[in-house]
């Protein structure tokens, strides 16, 4: 069981016992003053409307209605939630919430009046009561069940019984019965929701105050790290709530309630890290790749906060909403100087970075993810001494060598995507790569430039500073009196048109190089990032939408190289002998069909089509590569392949081909793709690529202009 190897795993504090919370949950269970309450994988989304007052988290222009307290049907466990089974099969209802109900304040009497006041509705273990077709429309009960009702005080003294290992037998579904294994669940039909700022009482017992799965498997215990998230965005979008923090617990009848403790997260994350294939959410995978608006969407919702998971437990024992206990944490341990030391992460940066890529993770943490490790590049690199290329170190030095963590980090992302065959993902981290590559380049012209100026200014005012003013004009129009300071996670997501999870939606797949001409958005010289090694992860999938995404990092690689402009230079070349041979030469444009069919025969060569042989006969194919020549030496004098102009270059080549052989041959070999692209392959990933360029390239993405509070790269990295 995923728990007791998480309890074994090396680094998981054993003496690390629950959390403030956890014990008030904890202490519910134990004195039966928590209800539970299994959800249908399908039914999340209906049930958490139902909290938000009909809303949808944030789609919606005007402000959602006050929420109301609903009634549903839940569960009353015996103490510590043994011996009792809950409603629903482990794989269709996998993720269950917890209620707190109000502490008592007078006797078991007052108590029940209160119950009944309220239209609390209350069934033994074993009655099927099925309110949904047996209550009017006046709301009154009906075929019986409000005679077969019980007490609070009955139902606890049943669930005492249950679980009394002198009991001899006891009464389940209204016969008496020798001691079972488990027991069938009983039925509390009560109110929930509301104000969740309101004590919980029978009016209403508020919002959840802890999740629970039934059977230990990390499927089951991914599932509810998902629900978790999914609820937090829906309920506590502010984060006021702390329900980024829900307790999570697995609840067996054999075992009853166990924590999973922050020890036992940490442990269970790092096996789901590095020791675990990464997988989508079953339930909904095959419709996302279908493009199902309410499965995108679904799937945003579930997405992990990387900066909670590296953080763990923050509980400053403020009162758990829904909550009757008055635990405080323990302060955090002071230093030597007096201040609060932080806590240790968790998970290192590649660990997160695995579950970014194979089970999803929000842009902004993913985006802060990447700025700590463009932050160790750039401290490595360097640290407290002269840069790379100031002239102030040793002779014959040239700086510290360059750190690559950046690109290390993101790899194994992507490699993560690949194994759990999810485009998304991959694309998200690929756009904020180039986002936070791009300002890593920024920021380091900035400090050399400023290292020059103060350089400047320790020379003598009468020696000439040839060369300082032209060089300083290149870089970007910059007035280079200081490093612009760094961005945070929420300045990258401001470049992405300010829409949160626009990196996953599935409508903005690939954008169209239509909506990224130069007159739709001011351009500066923003250079491809740092390349990265997509040789291997290529050769590991077939998924259109990661062939892609990896397409467009392997052109991004070449136009950063400058292996695109050697090749098409090539190609160029080899176009043209073909066509000065096969002018008057029709017996060779046969043999050259002949040997291109041969060719996609045996490799299985990518092509939208065969090649007909009249093109050859005649003049057609001739016309088309000697066009097809005559293009790219246009682009190779005309076109920077450092740039975007690039892209929108061979994004206008793919559009006149119709049945290209040859020609697709020579863009692959161009943009360094292997033989699998299509022209429709090719096309995404040119696309993706100016896509991560056109955003890259925004004036403004980091700096003031963006609306930032001038706030350093650390505090997005702490």
């Amino acid at each position: 069981a995923a728990a007791a190897d998480a309890a074994a795993a090396p680094g998981a504090d054993a003496d690390a016992g629950p959390s403030p919370r956890e014990s008030r949950v904890l202490s519910l269970l134990e004195t039966q003053r928590a209800v539970v309450k299994t959800v249908r994988n399908a039914d999340w989304d209906a049930f958490l409307i139902k909290f938000s007052g009909g809303g949808t988290g944030g789609e919606q222009a005007q402000p959602p209605p006050e929420p109301q307290p609903f009634r549903t049907s839940t569960t009353l466990l015996p103490p510590s939630g043994k011996k009792m089974r809950c409603f629903g099969s482990l794989n269709e209802y996998t993720v269950g919430v917890v209620f707190g109900l109000p502490p008592r304040t007078g006797t078991a009497e007052e108590e029940q009046a209160a119950v009944e006041a309220s239209g609390t509705w209350i069934w033994p273990s074993g009655y099927a009561a099925k309110t949904e077709f047996n209550i009017d429309r006046r709301g009154r009960l009906i075929n019986g069940r409000d005679e077969a009702r019980v007490s609070l005080e009955e139902l606890r003294r049943m669930n005492r019984d249950y679980v009394d290992p002198e009991s001899g037998g006891y009464v389940v579904g209204g016969r008496f019965v020798k001691p079972l294994k488990e027991v069938p669940y009983n039925e509390l039909f009560l109110w929930v929701g509301g104000d969740p700022s309101a004590s919980p009482s029978y009016q209403s017992a508020g919002l959840p105050v802890a999740l629970f799965v039934r059977t230990a498997t990390y499927g089951h215990l991914v599932a509810m790290l998902r629900a978790r998230s999914r609820m937090t965005g829906r309920l506590d979008p502010s984060g006021t709530l702390k329900m980024a923090q829900t307790p999570l617990f697995v609840i067996t009848p054999s075992e009853g309630a166990a924590v999973l403790t922050d020890s036992l997260q940490t442990a269970m994350l790092k096996t789901v890290a590095s020791g675990l294939n990464p997988f989508q959410n079953p339930s909904i995978s095959s419709r996302v790749r279908d493009g199902r608006a309410e499965a995108v969407r679904q799937k945003l919702e579930e997405l992990l906060d990387l900066n909670e998971i590296r953080r763990g437990h923050d509980d400053g024992g403020e009162e758990e909403p829904g909550g009757d206990g008055q635990d405080g944490a323990a302060a955090p341990p002071a230093s030597a100087s007096g201040t609060a030391d932080p806590p240790p992460p968790r998970l290192t940066d590649e660990e997160l970075a695995r579950i970014a890529g194979g089970f999803g993770a929000t842009d902004d943490s993913v985006a802060a993810l990447l700025m700590r490790a463009l932050k160790q590049d750039e401290e490595m690199v360097d640290g407290d001494g002269p840069d790379d290329d100031d002239g102030g170190g040793p002779e014959g030095s040239f700086g510290r060598p360059s750190s690559s963590r950046l690109q290390d980090v993101v790899n194994e992302g992507l490699t993560a995507a690949v194994r759990a065959n999810d485009f998304h993902t991959g694309r998200q981290l690929l756009i904020l790569y180039t986002l936070v590559a791009s300002r890593g380049e920024k920021q380091k012209a900035a400090r050399k430039k400023a290292q020059r100026r103060k350089r400047a200014t320790s020379i003598d005012s009468a020696g000439p500073l040839d060369g300082l003013d032209d060089d300083d004009e290149e870089e970007d129009g910059d007035d280079g009196a200081t490093p612009a300071p760094a961005g945070r996670a929420d300045d990258i997501m401001a470049a992405l048109h300010g829409s949160p999870g626009i990196l996953m939606t599935g409508s903005a797949s690939h954008s169209s190089l239509a909506l990224a001409k130069a007159s739709d958005v001011p351009f500066i010289a923003a250079p491809p990032p740092p390349p990265l090694d997509t040789d291997r992860l290529r050769s590991a999938t077939n998924s259109d939408g990661l062939l892609a995404v990896l397409g467009a990092a392997e052109a991004l690689k070449s136009m950063q190289d400058g292996g695109a402009r050697r090749r098409a230079s090539e190609a160029a070349s080899a176009v043209e002998e073909w066509v000065e041979k096969s002018e008057n030469d029709m017996a060779f444009r046969v043999a050259s069909w002949r040997d291109l069919r041969a060719a996609h025969h045996d490799l299985k060569i990518a092509a939208d089509d065969k090649s007909a042989m009249s093109a050859f006969i005649g003049n057609r194919a001739v016309a088309n590569r000697r066009a097809f020549a005559k293009h790219l030496r246009e682009v190779i004098s005309g076109v920077d392949f450092g740039n975007f102009s690039f892209l929108q270059a061979i994004h206008g080549i793919l559009g006149t081909m119709n049945k290209p052989c040859l020609r697709l041959e020579l863009l692959q070999y161009i943009l360094g793709l292997d033989n699998r692209y299509s022209v429709a392959h090719v096309r995404r990933s040119v696309e993706l690529a100016a896509t991560c360029m056109r955003i890259s390239a925004k004036d403004g993405i980091f700096g003031a202009e963006g609306g930032t509070d001038g706030s350093p790269m650390e505090a997005a990295a702490s």
